[in-house]
């Protein structure tokens, strides 16, 4: 699956659909830690008249964290592969 990446001033975004289906996580998911964020920040993304689009960057610099008490942090590298 070819994910679309848009150029905007230079830089790189992954629409926030495609962003979801390379980390494995749901639409609605992705969409909250955009608004919300998790227990470290938000996800920086940029609110488009298309929708939504996350920064190509969040990819690998994000920290997601894992669910329950003990919020373990883990990363994505560039392919989507979570390390």
């Amino acid at each position: 699956m070819t994910r679309k990446v848009v150029s905007i001033n230079g830089k790189d975004y992954y629409t926030l659909r495609d962003f979801a289906n390379l980390v494995k996580l749901s639409y609605y998911t992705v969409d909250g830690l955009a608004l919300y964020g998790n227990s470290r920040r938000k996800l920086r993304s940029y609110k488009a008249s298309g929708g939504r689009l996350v920064l190509k960057s969040e990819l690998t610099d994000f920290p997601f964290v894992t669910r329950g008490g003990d919020h373990e942090e883990y990363h994505f590298d560039e392919k989507g592969k979570r390390v």
